[in-house]
């Protein structure tokens, strides 16, 4: 197995990397990135395969870390499309096309399709596959996974070397938990608003980073009240993955204590705005449903009263009766429709 890490650290040391020219330097790493998402995904299993397609569960994290080595003198994204591509010149990086398309044997061909769109690799795509042990090394070995992301960041981002072990580790609690002593060691240990390291890692450790991945899948990146999907528009989707009942209330990861929601509605259910229920209906707040007279964005939120939850199609991944049963009493204002609350009900009166 040494002998193979070694292999690769060396091969990614030696990317293809455009600096610009002797005048002006200009970084664009889009490569190492896209491998250090690779090398997340893999290891917290959202890619349990040796097949990596072009889809949000990789774009999103090629995002996080472009975001942090990106220049501070462009606002502009760094696209994914780019290095999805143009790493096929690299004997560990093989990209399958869809059938019909035209090969890519030629640095002509590859550069028309990679300087394309991100709609374009979408449809012209089907999926990267590692050398099988690259695969191995990333799947089986933290120290290979270690190694390989030490290789990226201190040839090609030794400037952002805190910041990306920052941002792999709170990616990660098996990184927080088991890989990265070393890096404690040598001062990159993450603080939170000066707390101690290890109070940090307590309060990560709780959040199961497969959690979004699954509860995303599951509902098939759609948000369960308004239905929404942004997959297919950006490339990554903007819904969040939502605790049913939040972690601080209960440490509960399962796909059942999740649901997809957009930002607006997931503040709202965590506000007591709106919850679904176990009659799986979508219910809303007394306050929501007397603001909604003259508020326009109350009057949107009172429109889901009694709307049907959007359920994943798996009824595996249906949330609980328990979890459900426990946001309507934080609504604390359902009434069933044949039953009148007396004015000096003891019931939650907020909202």
């Amino acid at each position: 197995m040494e002998g193979k890490i070694e292999k690769f650290e060396d091969a990614f040391k030696k990317l293809n990397i455009n600096r610009g020219n002797q005048h002006v330097i200009r970084q664009a790493p889009h490569q190492p990135c896209i491998l250090l998402a690779v090398i997340e995904a893999i290891e917290q299993g959202a890619i349990n395969e040796n097949i990596i397609r072009y889809e949000p569960r990789l774009l999103e994290r090629f995002d996080r870390y472009s975001d942090i080595v990106r220049s501070v003198q462009t606002r502009e994204r760094m696209k994914a499309y780019y290095p999805f591509v143009f790493l096929d010149a690299k004997e560990f990086w093989n990209l399958h096309l869809m059938p019909g398309r035209p090969a890519l044997d030629t640095w002509q061909a590859r550069n028309k399709l990679g300087s394309s769109s991100h709609h374009k690799v979408q449809q012209d795509t089907d999926f990267v596959s590692l050398d099988p042990d690259l695969y191995v090394c990333l799947r089986d070995d933290p120290t290979a996974r270690r190694r390989l992301r030490a290789a990226l960041i201190d040839t090609w981002l030794p400037g952002h070397k805190r910041e990306l072990w920052a941002a792999i580790r709170a990616a990660s609690k098996w990184a927080a938990d088991r890989e990265f002593e070393t890096i404690e060691n040598n001062d990159l240990s993450l603080t939170t608003e000066g707390k101690p390291h290890r109070i940090w890692r307590e309060i990560e450790s709780k959040r199961d980073p497969k959690f979004r991945d699954a509860v995303l899948s599951a509902y098939g990146y759609q948000c369960a009240a308004t239905g929404w999907r942004f997959e297919a528009v950006v490339g990554r989707t903007l819904l969040e993955a939502a605790h049913i009942i939040p972690l601080h209330q209960k440490p509960d990861n399962r796909p059942q204590n999740g649901m997809v929601l957009t930002p607006t509605i997931h503040q709202a259910m965590d506000a007591h705005l709106i919850a679904p229920g176990p009659d799986l209906c979508w219910h809303t707040s007394r306050v929501i449903k007397k603001a909604s007279e003259k508020d326009s964005g109350a009057k949107w939120l009172a429109s889901f009263d009694q709307r049907p939850i959007r359920l994943p199609p798996e009824v595996r991944f249906h949330p609980t009766k328990s979890v459900l049963e426990w946001r309507m009493e934080q609504l604390g204002s359902y009434i069933p429709a044949n039953v009148e609350e007396p004015l000096h009900s003891s019931r939650r009166g907020t909202y």
